[in-house]
Formats: C-alpha cells, structure tokens, sequence
C-alpha cells in the first residue's frame, strides 16, 4: 500500500509550548570569550526579531524510556540558549521549567549538539561559540520539572575547554557520536575527535584518511589561514551511524567518505556528484540515514543530494558480510524516474533547506504483515523560498517498485486552512462596537496569532504612535487572560481613533470614526500578519524513529505533520484546486484509498466539487458583512422553534438572504451547473456522511503519546476541522436554500426537503461544538486546575482553596480530557475502544451532549458568561434549559431561573441520559434521571434553599406535594413536610407552616415543629396571629411552650411577652383563671424588679394595666372560683391569704398561697396609691 497521498501541517506557537516557571543560567565566563556588549534596541519590532524569533532550533528528541522525551532548544539573541520541555512520559506533571542560558560570546551557527547519555537519565549539551570556547552542559530530567534546583556551584553542570588545535585548525562545525566522544570537521578537510577523560578534559585525536600528507597534519598544528583558498576536502555534511559505528561526510568537491569511528580511518570513498564542487561552505544537510531491524539485504539506507544532478538524490544500501561494512550500493536505477526533485514553483528561488528518510507511516494493521513496512520509507524535503516553504514527501521501495509514489506530494500548509486575508472594503453601518468586536474576532481566531505576536503588535502600536508615553516591559509577553488581551487591544486602537465633532453644525461624526476605527483595525491585523510570517521562517526537518513523526521547526513555531481528514481533502480540492486542474481531475477519479471510504465513487466527488463551485458563485460576491449576516440569520434560524413548513422556512431564510433580487443571469448560471450535476441529493448525503464522521476528533494522536507537544497539536487540529466543518455546512446551506427557490427542477428531487433539515439538524449540532471548543480551548490560562485531580467528585469549595492557574494554551483541554477519563491510564483494548469510537472526542454521544458537559464543567468553575453562551445553543433540550436556569440563578435572575426550571421539568424526567451525563449531574446533585419529576422539583427546591431564596423554594416543594404526595410511605411523606415547613417558616409563611404543622404524623415532629413556629412569630410580633389558630390535638403542647418559655423570661420587660401571650391564648381558650395565674406571676416579676430598682412611670403603668387584666379574666368566672395560685414571692403588702398545705412521700410540705379577688383588688388599689403617692412628690 502506498503513503497517505493528503499529508497537512499543524502549527504550533512556541509561546504555547512555554512553562510556567522560568530559570536564568549563566554559563562559566573566561578571559577571552566575551563580546562587546550591542545596545538594546527600544524598538520592539528589533526586540522581537532577536528575542523571540531563534536563529537556530530544533527539537532533541531523547530515548524513548526517558522521563523527558523531547525538548524545544533555540537560540535568541545570539547568546541565549532556551530549553523547552515538550513532552514527558508522567501525566501528572501538568507544568515544567524553561531554562534560560546565557552564554558570554555568540553561540557559533551549527554549534551546538545535544547527545544523551547511556544508562542514567541525564544528556549533554555540547555548544561551540565564536571564540571557539567548547562549553558542556549536564542536565536531568528533574532540572526540567522542579524536582532539582541548580546550585550555586556552576561547576557541576558546566565546564569549558579551549583546544590549541583551534587557533590554527579552526573548527567548521561539529557533531557528537557518544556522550564522551565529539568529532569536528576541521576548515582544513580534516576530523578531530575530543574524547573525555574521567578528570574531564579532552584528548584530541585527529582522524586519518591513510595517506602520508595526513599523518603529518596530525602531527603538526598547521593548516589553512583565514585568507586562503577553500580546500576541496571541506567537509560540509556529516552523519553517523552509531548502531554500525561509521561516520559518513561530503566535501565540497562531492566525495562521499565512510569512516571508522572505531580506528577513526577511511574506509571507502564515493563519488556523490560527478566531482563537481559546491562553492557555498556552509555546513548543510546532505546525508540522511534510516535504520531499520531488517531491509532484506541491507543494514541501512543512506540517502544523499545535491542540487548539481538531474536527479537529486541518490539512494545507498549498506551491504555487510557478516559483520564486517563491505560498501554501499547505488540504488538510484531502482527509483531514479520517481526521485526526480523539481521545485515546488516555477515563480520564485527554491533552496532545498534540509532533507530527511523515515520509516513509512502504517495505514493499518495489515500493513505489518506486508513487505513494505518493512522495506519502504519515505523522503521528506524542506524547500524554502524568500517568501514561503514548502514541504515535499515521497514514499520509495527499491525492492518493490508497486509500492513507490508516481511523483511527489506537497504537504497541505496551515494557513490553506484558516483564513488569513484581510479585507479592507469591510462597510460598517453599524455602532463602532461591532466595528472592533468584528476585527476582534478575525484577530482571535484559534491558530490564528500568537499572544507574542499580539502583544508585539500592541508595543508597535504604542511606539510608533505615542513614544513620549511608551513604556516597554519585555518580560511581560503573555495575557492572562483573554479578557486581558481584548481590553489591551481595545483601548491601544481606541486611543489612536477619536470621535470628532463637524465644525459647523456640531454634529458627532459616526461615520468618519468608524470608518478610522476600520482602517486602524486593518493596520494591526496586517501588522500581527507580517510578525507572524517573520515567524514561520523554516529552521530544521526532524523525523523521530520512534513514532515516525515528522516535525518542521521554525523561528517562532513548531509545525507538526499528521493526517488529513476525508473532509479536509474534500475542502482543499474543491476551493483551492481549478476543476481544470490535472491534479483535480486525477482526484476526482481516485478509487480504493481509505481517505476516501466516505466519499463515494469518482462522479460522486465530481458532483460534490461541483456543489462547492456553486458555493464560491455565492460567497464570492458577498462582502465580509454580509457572509457575517448570513450566519447570524442561520443561526438564528436554528436556535427556535417552528410550526410551520420546511418548505416556507426555506422561502424565509431565501427572502432574508438574498433580500435583493437575484440577477437572470447568475440563477441561469448556477442553475446550468446544478442540472449538470448527476445526483446532487446522493453527493450531498456522501458529503454529510463524511462531515458527521470527521466531527469525532479521534484522538490517537494524543491518547498514544499524551504529551504538551501532541496535546497542541489535537487542540488545533480540532480547530481546522471545526473550521472546516463549520464552512462546509454553510456553503451547503446556501446552495439548499437557493435551489429550493430558483431551480425548477428541485420538485423532482426525492428527499430534498429531508436533506435540508438534516443540514440544518448538523449546523446546529456544528455550532453547538465550535462554542465548546471556542470557550474550552481557546483560554490561555482562564480554567482552575487542582494540585490532584484524581477525585472527580469534588467540592467546588475546596476547589477554590487548591487553585493553580496555568499559562499555556493547552490547559484547559487537558483538565477537560482528564475529568470525563480520557486521562486515565487506560488499558490496550480500552485505549483502542477509545480511538476507533464514533463518540465526540471519544467519549461524546453528540454535540449536544458535549454543549451540556462543557457548559456544566465551566458552570462549575464560575465561568457563567461562558457557560450561558454554550447552555444558548441547547435550549431546545430540557437538560439545557435546567443548565440557562442554573446560570441565571447564579447571576440573581431569580424569575427567569424559576420560569427556566419549570420549563425544564416538561422531559427532564424522561430523560434518556448517558452515563457521563449522569456523572455530571450528580455534580450537580442530581441523581434521578429517569425517575420521577417529583424528585425533580424536590431538588430545584433544594437548590433555592441551599441559596436562602425561600420563597421559590416552597413554590417548588408544593409542586413536588402535588406529584408525588400520594405514592409516598410515611417516612418520606414527613420528610417532605419537614423541609416544606422550614421553607415556609423562612420564607415567614406562616398559615402555610401551620397547616404544614398538622400533617405531621409524628408526635416528635409535631412538638419540633411547633416550637419553631411559636419562636418564629412570637419574634415578628405576630403573636395575635398565632393566637387565632385553633392548634387541633396541640392545644396544650401549646399552652405548655409559652408557660415555659414565660417561666424562663429574664426579663419581663422586654418583648416578646410571653405572659401576655400565654394570657391571650387562654383567655381566648376558656381558662380565664389559668390567664389570671399567668399574668400575676408577670406582675409579681415586675413588682419586684420596682422595689429593687425603683419603678418609673412606664412600669408602674404596666403594673397598673396588668391588674386591670388580672381582674377582667377572675370577673368571667364565678365568685367561689375567682381565685388564683401565685408563686412563693413574700412581697411587703400582702394582705388577706389562704395557706394550704400539701404533702407528698417523696417531697417535702410545700406552701402554696391562693389569691382570692378581694385580694387582687386591695392589690391593685394599693398599686394606684402608690402610683398616685409617686406622681404627687414630682
């Protein structure tokens, strides 16, 4: 099976890539290997030239059981080494630490190489400056995620050495075979070995090509000068093949050398070209080696190039007899046709930059059984012009010429997916809001630009428009936040534009601002432009062995190369391709390649090509505003409700469409190609088909390696795929729409009326994913992460005392994936059940799914902006409604919450829910998903409990009683009472409490209860209130809460007066004399407090009154009964008593005193001598 023929890039911002924690080092410094020191550059456009876009980078990629697998290295500033780590082998380690080195000289081009070492976890950087001083580093992979700090002593992970060799041999370039070994090539054509000893320093052993005129070089220090001619033993090219210990070089007059590493001799010598000579001797790519267990015949392939010769790569086989190297063999006749190298265009200056072999990519497992897994590999070539790059790969057999591509193919760049061009003749009739808000979203676009580029941007900005006031911080290159980079960019082209008065009439000029607010907003968006073009300058083209990944390191950017998807070639083609293409037409009749499995047949993708070209005939004459009106008014149209035809729908969204007639001409147009298309209803199902496949996401890119560098990678590709399933759909829908209204013949189109509303069904489903992803992804550092996640069920409290924010892009995806299990450790057969779903992200039954958990997950975390938007798009589910009425009382909308959760309650019940879905929920403390709507409103009423908002939460419990009341056993019933009558007695409802109170069952309750009830309203001084019920079957539990709660008044005086109270009640109860006993005891009370402290006129009127009612309550019964017990209180006035005596075995005689009415009466008229007695001596 040949390669994948549809091969895209991937870019990632190197801004993306960064730790959170960074870590300056500071190299050893020595006399002699010190620069003059260069001003800095206020500008920032230089600043950023040197300080983020790296001279030289690439990505070192370490054995595969090593903690720390890859790491970004780049030089900045000439003499500032960054190390990145990009991937790791512990899920847990959600962050790392960057170091910064700082070198004293500028660090030599193609001087540094990083090797790591054998049986510890530890590799070397070997860096070569200027001045030839050769610096080795030592790290670990703990230097990289905190766990070792770097000590002051810098001995211990630096040293330096300066050879004499150097000052008159001077070094070209180097590389390292071993962590003790490092060759050069010498600017004389020849080789030294530095070879560490154990007191760590060098022996210097020069290499020999077996003639006498070399021996003698390696005796004595003698060489070229600086002026002298070039030697044509040059070496510009080295590669190595450690498994067989050989070293393979090209000089500049074209020989190929294989040598020993072991006797460090010559072995063979070839001819790479014809013996014509390159004149440029800068070190290159020339060799690239591909080691394999077994190539049936040969070890290894070595394959060479040179632009002198027709071909440009040559193609070696290894032979060996037994163990010995025996020579290569020229294998170019075999592939010579297929390996003919062109450049990509005929319109500007190709270099080939850089070239590399590797193992061919395995479409399925069929393919390891097949012969050329084992025997084919694919070249890749790095073409670069002054303008662009281009990557170029093929996929060669020797020993099988069936499986070698015809020609070769370019891979599919970034930026074909995400729009990047700028349209200035942009009209805004609208408010200068929408004017910023729309260039806000161009700029915004996930993949788009980098917040270095923004930030850049924004100090440009500032510098060149306002330099009295500039202030530049350069170390402060990230945004916080989102919001943090929208209100920087605002208010920087918001301080440039003004809005101005007409000096004549005095009239604001609106038009003239917008249309300035425009063409600054133009200018930044072209500005972000150019410094992100700056950044995507090709470095270096690396291939891991171990995955057969391919990477492209660029000056600011990693560009990762992975699959397309069967809906990205579709797109591709149809808008990027003429249909007179050559290329075109050969896909259009593309039969048996799995990329198309979902396409169909040849005149299917030729009808699909020709929907795409009618699509174009639309959008092509439409502006940006107007393509921005037609998606606001689809998505409208998806986001309610209907009762009335598909049919009509069509004719209304036609009307608000194309709301000007359409011109004879274009219908007759458009509909000449649609007739022409043989069955367009088929080519647009294939082409749905394909669209609901590819919106899976697989995520075997990422379930495999799970690493910040794939991790990237997914989050991006998601993006282009969502871009493209997104536009796809509406190209589509405009094509429905139009022939649904101006073509004649759609009435003998079967179907066409079901194939719109499943469209329509699909953009909603689309719509619903773009605002996951677009809230979910596109945070730089927004989402709260736990220190351990491992709990899922957690307590948003105690989240927000274990918080840790992130700077990176890829953190919100990660917690995401992490808490629906696709970060657990999964088992092989789980991790493929998980790659092959048909689940969003695996794990997603649709999108609508997806648009509850996220807008659940973000609910959870505070985000109710975010949420809203998201809960927006499935408001026509009843979970998602429930979701809006969560948010809104969350942000105090109290009656758009209560009106939302009844409207919910209309399906939630009946809710075919999953099980993430029910994970979910039960965060929400949900748990009853297909249960019973009683349980429902049980839990809405909760919620507004839990929130004091008591008045809607016995709105909800009485529409739970009226469910669920009559299925209930008596335990449950008198949980339901409980909670309703504590709403009710907060909510201070208290008839509802009361009646309430007498659905209790349980005599405990009951008395619970009622306590609280007379607390309640005696506290509101609702005491004649509560005084009316009649309390039936609680009359004297009643009685006996106030008599005890007026025994143990302290103060008498002070309110609520349960005397008084207690009186009431049973005055209005018949007990007349337990009324009077009741209010004596309160007089008693108040006339001994007046003794002790002296009665004031309030007091003694109290006295006064007290008896009044005293005397009233014994008046109502007859005159042998009129009398009352009073407590034993020996007050000094106490006239005519009665004193009984009563015994008991178990107590002592006790006196008790009866008060007959006489009694009272002598009482109260003594009381209103005193009273008259305290007013005549004032």
């Amino acid at each position: 099976m040949k390669l994948q023929n549809w091969l895209k890039e991937t870019s990632i911002a190197v801004d993306q890539l960064f730790q959170r924690k960074k870590i300056d080092l500071n190299v050893l410094r020595v006399a002699g290997d010190e620069d003059e020191l260069e001003e800095v550059s206020i500008d920032p456009e230089n600043y950023y030239s040197k300080a983020f876009l790296a001279s030289q980078s690439s990505i070192f990629i370490r054995r595969k059981e090593r903690f720390l697998n890859k790491i970004l290295w780049r030089i900045v500033c000439k003499n500032i080494l960054e190390l990145i780590p990009v991937e790791t082998n512990d899920l847990d380690i959600f962050s790392g630490v960057n170091l910064f080195i700082f070198f004293p000289s500028s660090i030599k081009s193609y001087g540094i190489v990083f090797i790591d070492e054998e049986n510890v976890d530890e590799f070397k950087v070997h860096v070569l400056t200027q001045r030839n001083f050769f610096y080795t580093l030592r790290f670990t992979s703990a230097h990289f995620n905190g766990q070792s700090e770097f000590i002051e002593n810098t001995f211990d992970w630096c040293s330096i050495y300066r050879s004499c060799y150097f000052d008159v041999r001077m070094p070209h370039f180097f590389i390292s075979i071993t962590p003790r070994k490092v060759v050069f090539a010498l600017k004389d054509g020849g080789l030294l070995m530095f070879e560490e000893n154990n007191q760590n320093e060098y022996i210097e052993i020069p290499f020999s090509d077996g003639n006498y005129f070399s021996s003698f070089k390696g005796i004595f220090l003698w060489g070229i000068s600086k002026n002298d001619r070039l030697s044509p033993n040059l070496i510009i090219s080295m590669e190595l093949s450690l498994t067989y210990s050989l070293l393979f070089t090209i000089s500049l007059d074209g020989k190929l050398k294989v040598w020993s590493l072991d006797r460090r001799v010559l072995l063979k010598t070839y001819n790479a070209w014809n013996d014509q000579k390159i004149f440029d001797p800068q070190p290159r790519c020339l060799i690239s080696i591909l080691e394999k267990p077994s190539f049936q015949g040969y070890k290894f392939y070595l394959l060479t190039f040179t632009s002198l010769i027709e071909s440009g790569f040559i193609l070696w086989g290894a032979t060996y007899s037994e163990t010995t190297f025996t020579g290569l063999v020229n294998l170019t006749s075999h592939t010579h046709l297929q390996m003919r190298l062109r450049p990509p265009t005929n319109n500007s200056v190709w270099v080939v930059l850089k070239f590399a072999i590797s193992s061919k990519f395995i479409e399925n497992e069929n393919d390891l059984q097949e012969n050329n897994a084992k025997t084919g590999l694919v070249i890749w070539v790095l073409w670069k012009s002054n303008i662009s790059s281009v990557i170029q790969y093929m996929a060669i057999d020797p020993l099988d010429q069936t499986h070698t591509n015809e020609e070769w193919n370019t891979l599919i760049p970034a930026h074909k997916f995400l729009s990047k061009k700028i349209s200035p003749s942009v009209i805004f009739e609208t408010s200068p809001y929408d004017v910023s808000e729309y260039w806000y979203r161009k700029i915004s676009i996930p993949g788009q630009f980098s917040s270095v580029t923004i930030r850049t941007a924004l100090e440009i900005y500032q510098y060149k428009n306002n330099l009295k006031n500039y202030t530049y911080n350069r170390r402060n290159v990230f945004f916080n936040s989102l919001q943090e980079m929208k209100e920087s960019v605002y208010k920087e082209i918001n301080t440039i534009v003004t809005l101005q008065r007409d000096p004549y009439s005095g009239l604001l000029l609106f038009d003239k601002y917008r249309q300035e607010l425009n063409t600054e907003w133009i200018r930044f968006l072209r500005l972000c432009t150019e410094l992100e073009e700056l950044g995507s300058e090709p470095l270096d083209l690396i291939c891991d062995s171990i995955t057969n990944h391919v990477f492209i390191v660029k000056a600011n950017s990693i560009g990762i190369i992975n699959k397309c998807i069967s809906s990205e070639v579709i797109y591709y083609h149809c808008l990027n391709k003429k249909r007179d293409d050559p290329r075109f037409q050969k896909w259009c009749s593309s039969k048996g390649n799995p990329i198309y499995s979902h396409i169909g047949n040849d005149v299917t993708r030729f009808d699909i090509a020709q929907l795409f070209f009618i699509s174009n005939k639309f959008l092509n004459d439409f502006s940006d505003m107007q393509i921005l009106f037609i998606k606001q008014v689809l998505e409208e149209e998806i986001r309610q409700k209907h009762s009335f035809s598909i049919g009509d729908r069509i004719w209304i969204l036609s009307d608000r469409i194309f709301s000007e007639q359409v011109e004879t001409s274009k219908i007759d147009d458009i509909n000449m190609v649609f007739n022409d298309i043989s069955d367009p209803v088929f080519a647009m199902t294939i082409l749905l088909r394909c669209l609901i496949n590819d919106k899976c996401f697989q995520l075997n890119i990422y379930a495999k390696q799970r690493s910040v560098l794939s991790l990237n990678m997914l989050t991006l590709s998601i993006h282009q795929a969502i871009y493209i399933y997104y536009d796809i759909l509406l190209r589509m829908l405009l094509v429905l729409i139009f022939i649904g209204c101006y073509n004649g013949n759609m009435q003998k189109l079967t179907g066409f009326y079901q194939l719109f509303n499943d469209y329509l069904c699909e953009f909603r489903e689309c719509c619903c994913i773009r605002e996951c992803c677009s809230h979910l992804l596109n945070k730089t550092d927004e989402m709260l992460i736990l220190d351990n996640t491992s709990n899922r069920y957690h307590d948003i409290k105690a989240i927000s005392k274990n918080i840790e924010r992130l700077y990176g892009f890829e953190s919100t995806l990660r917690f995401f994936l992490r808490e629906f299990y696709i970060f657990k450790e999964l088992k092989t057969s789980e991790m493929k059940e998980l790659i092959d779903s048909s689940h969003v992200f695996g794990v997603f039954k649709d999108g609508y799914e997806m648009s509850f958990c996220t807008a659940a997950l973000l609910f959870q975390f505070k985000y109710l902006s975010e949420a809203m938007e998201i809960a927006s798009w499935i408001s026509f589910m009843p979970l998602g409604i429930y979701l809006k009425a969560r948010i809104f009382l969350s942000l105090g909308m109290l009656e758009k919450s209560s009106v939302l959760f009844k409207k919910a309650s209309v399906g939630t019940y009946i809710t075919h829910a999953s099980d993430i879905i029910l994970s979910v929920l039960k965060n929400f403390g949900i748990s009853f998903i297909s249960n019973d709507l009683y349980l429902y409103f049980i839990h809405v009423a909760d919620i507004y409990f839990q929130k004091a908002l008591y008045l809607y939460s016995v709105e909800f419990y009485e529409e739970a009683r009226k469910l669920g009341l009559e299925k209930l056993n008596p335990t449950e019933k008198e949980d339901l009472y409980n909670k309703m009558f504590q709403a009710y007695i907060d909510a201070k409802m208290y008839d509802n409490a009361y009646l309430i109170l007498l659905q209790f069952q349980s005599y405990e309750n009951k008395c619970d209860s009622l306590y609280k009830l007379v607390d309640m309203m005696c506290g509101e001084n609702l005491s004649e209130r509560l005084c009316e019920y009649s309390f039936l079957g609680l009359s004297d539990e009643f009685d006996s809460i106030l008599d005890f709660r007026a025994q143990n008044m302290i103060d008498v005086r002070t309110n609520p007066c349960y005397h008084k109270i207690l009186y009431s009640w049973r005055v209005k109860q018949g007990n007349f004399r337990g009324a009077a006993s009741i209010m004596y005891h309160r007089l008693q009370r108040l006339r001994s407090s007046s003794l002790i402290k002296g009665a004031g006129n309030q007091e003694q009127i109290d006295i006064i009154e007290g008896y009044l009612a005293l005397l009233s309550a014994l008046s109502c019964v007859d005159t042998s009964n009129s009398w009352i017990l009073y407590p034993d209180i020996k007050p000094a006035y106490h006239s005519d008593k009665k004193i009984k005596y009563s015994y008991s075995k178990k107590d002592e005689i006790k006196q008790r005193q009866i008060l007959n009415i006489e009694a009272v009466r002598k009482e109260y008229t003594q009381e209103l001598k005193r009273m008259q007695f305290m007013l005549d001596s004032i």
